[in-house]
Protein backbone atom coordinates (compact mmCIF):
# COMPACT_ATOMS: atom_id res chain seq x y z
CA UNK A 1 0.00 0.00 0.00
CA UNK A 2 2.95 2.28 -0.42
CA UNK A 3 2.08 5.64 -1.95
CA UNK A 4 -1.45 5.83 -0.53
CA UNK A 5 -2.28 8.65 1.90
CA UNK A 6 -2.22 7.72 5.57
CA UNK A 7 -5.89 8.64 5.98
CA UNK A 8 -6.84 5.90 3.49
CA UNK A 9 -4.72 3.34 5.28
CA UNK A 10 -6.34 4.22 8.61
CA UNK A 11 -9.96 3.99 7.39
CA UNK A 12 -11.98 0.86 8.14
CA UNK A 13 -14.20 -0.81 5.54
CA UNK A 14 -17.26 0.63 7.21
CA UNK A 15 -19.35 3.08 5.11
CA UNK A 16 -19.12 5.93 7.63
CA UNK A 17 -15.34 5.78 7.54
CA UNK A 18 -15.34 5.86 3.74
CA UNK A 19 -17.66 8.86 3.75
CA UNK A 20 -15.52 10.63 6.36
CA UNK A 21 -12.39 9.91 4.35
CA UNK A 22 -13.98 11.32 1.19
CA UNK A 23 -15.16 14.41 3.09
CA UNK A 24 -11.71 14.93 4.62
CA UNK A 25 -10.11 14.81 1.17
CA UNK A 26 -12.72 17.21 -0.19
CA UNK A 27 -12.06 19.67 2.63
CA UNK A 28 -8.32 19.38 2.18
CA UNK A 29 -8.52 20.01 -1.57
CA UNK A 30 -10.88 22.97 -1.17
CA UNK A 31 -8.67 24.56 1.48
CA UNK A 32 -5.59 23.99 -0.68
CA UNK A 33 -7.25 25.41 -3.81
CA UNK A 34 -8.50 28.47 -1.95
CA UNK A 35 -5.08 29.02 -0.35
CA UNK A 36 -3.43 28.86 -3.78
CA UNK A 37 -5.92 31.38 -5.20
CA UNK A 38 -5.63 33.65 -2.16
CA UNK A 39 -1.83 33.64 -2.40
CA UNK A 40 -1.91 34.58 -6.10
CA UNK A 41 -4.48 37.40 -6.01
CA UNK A 42 -5.01 40.60 -4.06
CA UNK A 43 -8.44 40.64 -2.46
CA UNK A 44 -8.58 44.29 -1.47
CA UNK A 45 -8.45 46.09 -4.81
CA UNK A 46 -9.86 49.39 -6.07
CA UNK A 47 -12.45 47.84 -8.39
CA UNK A 48 -15.48 47.33 -6.11
CA UNK A 49 -16.95 44.56 -8.28
CA UNK A 50 -13.72 42.54 -8.22
CA UNK A 51 -13.16 43.22 -4.52
CA UNK A 52 -16.69 42.14 -3.59
CA UNK A 53 -16.52 39.04 -5.79
CA UNK A 54 -13.26 37.95 -4.18
CA UNK A 55 -14.52 38.64 -0.67
CA UNK A 56 -17.71 36.71 -1.47
CA UNK A 57 -15.53 33.82 -2.65
CA UNK A 58 -13.63 33.90 0.65
CA UNK A 59 -16.88 33.85 2.64
CA UNK A 60 -18.26 31.01 0.53
CA UNK A 61 -15.07 28.96 1.01
CA UNK A 62 -15.24 29.65 4.75
CA UNK A 63 -18.83 28.43 4.92
CA UNK A 64 -18.20 25.27 2.92
CA UNK A 65 -15.07 24.39 4.90
CA UNK A 66 -16.75 25.09 8.25
CA UNK A 67 -19.76 22.94 7.31
CA UNK A 68 -17.55 20.14 6.02
CA UNK A 69 -15.46 20.14 9.17
CA UNK A 70 -18.68 20.03 11.18
CA UNK A 71 -19.68 16.87 9.30
CA UNK A 72 -16.37 15.38 10.40
CA UNK A 73 -16.92 16.45 14.01
CA UNK A 74 -14.10 19.01 13.90
CA UNK A 75 -14.56 22.61 15.03
CA UNK A 76 -13.27 25.51 12.94
CA UNK A 77 -11.66 28.59 14.47
CA UNK A 78 -13.70 31.79 14.27
CA UNK A 79 -10.59 33.96 13.82
CA UNK A 80 -7.02 33.41 12.78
Amino acid sequence: MQGKPLIILMADDDEDDRLNTAEAFREHHLANDFHTYYSAHQFIVEDPGMRNARLDLALAAQTVIRNGLGLLGVSAPTTM
